[in-house]
């Protein structure tokens, strides 16, 4: 755990160290009675859905409560958790926003505390929720409906944590027995309970832990000059500025070395580069960096790009993440892009995955996946029609690697049924922002003047 003495609006917050990254999380508080809990705020960056344990609320009892928060009129209230069974189920998401809006107060369908389960959250997995309905508008005297998702468990066993995973989204917390876990790319992970205290954001770096093989580039190593340090595992050792090439393993251990080299071998058994470096009269593996991570975009209408906009997990030379869209009606890249590729390196490009529109409409649009030397990621598009102009791109090359697979469950356009007979006169094809090369599928027209001329056709 790292607690962040004044973070982004001088309040304390907290993250889970994942070794090579921080992640934000809302751990579970207490407070000794309930007028504490309007006093959390003005200390703690907290969020709607942090869950507060009050130890005594009155009558010698402790209670489990979540926070609920306006932000238009910087109000909050606090919902208790009552222990009492789900009483209301919906199927989709499309229920829960039906019942996130201001109310007379004779017209809120629930009572604040109910506990409403949806089945299919966007993902074909369920979530819990807690229904808010306390927050008075000052304007006009109307109440705030608000389900607010659940983040924060308690249960008794490993059985009832599995189980919980389904329901889970990342930097969900739950606590069994007194150890706490955090919910990280589909499992649990244990918090240490270890407590790490910085003054702010940029000092988390100093937590982040190094692999070996890791590189890190300084500025200024004293004399004004810039200078590069790889760590071998028990401290950070200067590279040699001078890099060296070799074919394979064999060429690599009669290389005359000396510590600090950094050698690219060329085939290291997978047909791909790797780099090594030499430490302690033996060869380590140099590590790059992590993969990126991953976009999961939900949406009951439509995503529409444009102007030079990207939606992006690159990496250099790690996996290139993934990222996964659902659209309900249209996938609009006009001017922009979705890629999930990696920039140099034997990394993988990520899987990239579009379901359920109606379109994909691509106008000078790419969706790429591509590698360096690496694989290229897997593309699955899945809508009911694809509609893309010439200079759109759909990719999943790799340039030294293999190809990644790319598969359209689309119904392909019949282009030729929008052509049309034009009038009489010369016509200019122009085709912007892009050249005759890029079009991956090019096509060609002729004009043929010959019969004006009162010469046999074709010739």
């Amino acid at each position: 755990m790292v607690e962040i003495a004044e973070d982004e609006d001088g309040k304390i917050s907290h993250y889970a160290n994942m070794g090579n990254s921080l992640i934000r999380i809302q751990p579970v508080y207490a407070v000794a009675h309930f007028a504490d809990l309007f006093e959390l705020s003005k200390q703690y960056n907290l969020k709607e859905g942090q869950v507060v344990e009050v130890k005594d609320i009155g009558n010698g009892q402790s209670a489990r409560f979540v926070y609920s928060y306006n932000d238009s009129y910087k109000l909050e209230d606090w919902i208790k958790l009552e222990a009492q069974p789900i009483s209301v189920t919906f199927d989709t998401q499309d229920d829960i926003d039906a019942i996130e809006k201001w109310f007379l107060p004779d017209e809120i369908p629930y009572p604040s505390g109910t506990l409403i389960q949806i089945n299919d959250r966007g993902d074909g997995k369920p979530a819990l929720f807690v229904y808010s309905a306390d927050i008075v508008i000052p304007v006009n005297g109307r109440l705030e409906g608000t389900p607010i998702r659940i983040k924060s468990f308690d249960v008794t066993d490993s059985n009832a944590l599995n189980q919980l995973a389904q329901m889970s989204l990342n930097s969900d917390i739950v606590t069994v027995n007194d150890q706490r876990f955090v919910f990280q790319n589909d499992q649990w992970i244990p918090l240490t309970g270890n407590v790490h205290q910085v003054v702010d954001l940029p000092d988390t770096e100093k937590l982040i832990q190094a692999q070996i093989g890791n590189v890190a580039q300084v500025s200024n190593i004293g004399n004004g000059q810039r200078g590069e340090f790889i760590y071998s595992g028990s401290g950070w050792m200067p590279l040699n500025p001078n890099r060296y090439t070799v074919q394979n393993r064999s060429e690599l251990e009669k290389f005359p070395a000396k510590t600090g080299d950094l050698v690219e071998l060329e085939d290291a058994g997978t047909s791909r580069h790797e780099d090594f470096f030499y430490v302690d009269g033996q060869w380590l593996k140099q590590v790059k960096g992590g993969d990126a991570g991953t976009i999961t975009i939900n949406t009951h209408g439509s995503l529409h790009l444009s102007h030079d906009s990207t939606i992006t997990t690159e990496a250099v030379s790690a996996g290139g993440g993934a990222i996964s869209i659902h659209a309900d009606s249209l996938v609009f890249l006009q001017d922009s892009q979705i890629t999930t590729s990696v920039q140099e390196g034997a990394g993988n490009g990520g899987n990239l995955t579009i379901e359920g529109p109606q379109f994909v409409i691509m106008n000078n649009g790419n969706i790429i996946a591509q590698a360096n030397e690496g694989q290229g990621g897997d593309i699955h598009l899945g809508s009911k029609q694809l509609v893309k102009s010439p200079c759109s791109q759909i990719s999943a090359s790799s340039q030294l690697g293999i190809d990644g697979k790319v598969e359209i469950d689309s119904p392909d356009v019949d282009m030729n049924a929008f052509m049309v007979i034009l009038p009489g006169g010369f016509v200019e094809a122009q085709l912007k922002q892009c050249t005759t090369e890029e079009i991956e599928n090019p096509s060609t027209f002729k004009i043929d003047l010959s019969r004006k001329r009162g010469l046999p056709f074709g010739k």
